[in-house]
């Protein structure tokens, strides 16, 4: 069954946004018609209200999942389904009226839940069950059900209080079971959840079996196997509660839904037919009562699948970010010591495990060109089956992400929102971040899902911006490094050129950079008794502890350095450290004699 609804899930997010909304708009109608015939069928003639009324949940879950501008669409592909199941039954004005008021009560159930949840599709914390629960399953069958009630009583001569109570009775129950049966279903198909293992799928129907079984035995069997197992007086939901709490621990809110609908359309049915429990009592006194038993069931175990929803999403978040920050830590610790000629294949590297940790298509780094400074193409890695080097990149080719990565911000593409800005994009959706560094944009990081449509939380987004400034800082080094390494061939290559003994000194008078020149002064020591000083050696000691040579046999501007230098290092240490910004390493040029 799951994979049959994951290949039809997959087929509907094909579709156009058109498209989407007829096939929606066409499903509603036939599940509209197909509830309100099993609730003309689940009601006791002459009454009109229903013991259970699915259309009114129908079109209160359909409201939930689609957006405000699409409500008309939907509420008018149910009046041509409402028509046809009640017509045959019931005189027009009264199917119409019947019809507004059950459009009343979807409508006000979802303005309801909208305006107090901030998730109004899903059920799985304690704070959108109890406003779901207060908004659709008590608030809008309470209000609608005085107009029904009108509406029953003026054209079909039905007292209007006993009208009340039965429709409010029914649409509670009915809200408290179909409806999150609905929301649960759906949204569970479209969250990309991993496919369940062999174990759980056996569990699950083995849950399935078990409790249908036990509802047909507890609702539709022969009183007398119950008394006669447990001794009278016995409550029938004490055999169904194992299978309910085991439904709604191991699997939250959709199992909860799922067993609570099962087990309702069970009771409901022996009740409508006589069997079992309800053989031998009259329909007055046991339809309501087991009306208000399922609702007050139904709503402590919504709550506790919630709760048990919330806790294991919460420490499943707690490891999620566990989990993350490890990746994080070995993704920056790859980067450390590394020569700057080794970084390239180290990213090489941390793309391809970036893409394997978060399940994506491909992973593709971007850097601006130093001429043009235009985005060009870095690095990537792409699974197995897919371009490694896309042909249209959304960074680079959307005017859209070039605006906001300019703000420094993450820019999210959908197939579906921006194929219009970037038609020849192969991906389905994507995320690039700006690589942020040294005070400026090194280039973009994009992650790209081509297969299937994936969310990008801002949550998650959150973290990628972690990742993209590890791979700033490290495209920052490999720039200074190669700057750095750039500069000293140059300074050494100068230095080379020259054909006199040149030493370079620091601020201290340290020997930091000879060229060969210098070097060969150092084998003649009359000459230049200090010209083959070594690597950090001091110039002015070396100076000191020289033999004094003849003024002729020096040169001149061997002095230099020493007359500059002497005075610096008689200033006072503070004096000394507002110096040093204004001194850079000195030249010590030294001119061999001609023998």
């Amino acid at each position: 069954m799951e994979p049959i609804l994951a290949t039809l899930e997959t087929r509907f997010s094909r579709l156009r946004p058109a498209q989407r909304t007829a096939a929606a708009a066409l499903l509603v109608a036939v599940g509209y018609y197909v509830g309100a015939n099993l609730g003309i069928i689940l009601r006791f003639p002459p009454s009109t209200p229903s013991v259970i009324w699915p259309p009114n949940s129908i079109l209160t879950a359909t409201l939930l999942l689609a957006p405000r501008r699409r409500w008309w669409i939907y509420l008018l592909a149910a009046l041509p389904a409402h028509l046809a199941a009640e017509l045959p039954a019931w005189p027009a004005p009264l199917v119409l009226s019947l019809f507004a008021t059950n459009c009343s009560e979807a409508l006000l159930a979802a303005l309801y839940v909208r305006q107090f949840s901030d998730a109004p599709a899903l059920l799985d914390t304690l704070r959108r069950v109890v406003v779901f629960i207060a908004g659709a399953a008590l608030v809008a069958p309470f209000v609608s059900s005085f107009a029904d009630a009108a509406a029953v009583a003026s054209f079909g001569g039905e007292p209007y209080w006993l009208v009340w109570r039965t429709r409010f009775s029914s649409n509670v129950l009915t809200e408290l079971t179909v409806a999150p049966a609905i929301l649960t279903a759906v949204c569970a198909l479209r969250e990309p959840a991993r496919r369940p293992s062999p174990r759980r799928r056996t569990e699950a129907a083995l849950l399935g079996v078990l409790l249908l079984t036990a509802s047909i035995f507890v609702f539709a069997a022969g009183n007398g196997v119950i008394a006669a197992l447990a001794g009278p007086p016995v409550s029938p939901l004490a055999w169904l509660f194992p299978f309910l709490l085991w439904a709604a621990v191991r699997f939250g809110p959709l199992g909860a839904s799922l067993s609570l609908l099962t087990t309702t359309l069970v009771a409901i049915w022996a009740a409508t037919h006589a069997r079992g429990l309800f053989a031998r009592l009259p329909v007055a006194e046991y339809v309501p009562s087991l009306q208000l038993i399922l609702s007050v069931v139904a709503i402590p175990l919504m709550c506790l699948a919630a709760l048990i929803e919330e806790r294991r999403r919460v420490e499943s978040a707690l490891a999620e970010r566990l989990r993350f920050e490890e990746f994080l830590s070995r993704l920056s610790a790859a980067f450390v010591h590394l020569p700057s000629h080794e970084l390239d294949a180290a990213i090489a590297v941390s793309l391809r495990n970036l893409g394997e940790f978060l399940q994506l298509d491909r992973v593709v780094l971007l850097r601006f060109d130093r001429d043009s400074r235009r985005l060009a193409f870095s690095q990537s890695w792409a699974a197995p089956g897919f371009d490694s080097e896309p042909q249209s990149i959304a960074a680079r080719d959307c005017p859209a992400a070039a605006d906001r990565l300019l703000e420094d911000k993450p820019f999210v593409f959908s197939r579906e929102r921006d194929a219009a800005v970037l038609p020849q994009c192969d991906v389905r959706s994507s995320v690039t971040l700006p690589l942020l560094g040294t005070g400026r944009t090194h280039g973009v990081l994009a992650l790209d899902s081509i297969a299937s449509d994936r969310s990008w939380p801002e949550e998650l987004l959150h973290r990628l911006q972690l990742v993209a400034e590890i791979f700033a800082s490290v495209l920052a080094r490999k720039e200074a490094e190669d700057a750095l390494r750039a500069s000293e061939l140059m300074k050494s290559a100068i230095l080379s050129s020259l054909s006199s003994g040149v030493a370079v000194l620091d601020r201290q008078g340290q020997v930091i950079a000879v060229n060969e020149s210098w070097t060969r002064l150092g084998a003649d020591a009359i000459t230049t008794p200090y010209g083959g000083a070594a690597m950090r050696a001091d110039y002015l000691e070396l100076q000191r502890c020289s033999p004094a040579p003849s003024r002729s046999s020096i040169a001149p501007a061997a002095d230099l350095p020493s007359n500059t230098l002497r005075p610096r290092r008689r200033r006072s240490a503070g004096l000394r450290s507002r110096s040093s910004r204004s001194t850079g390493p000195r030249a010590a040029r030294s001119s061999p004699t001609p023998r």
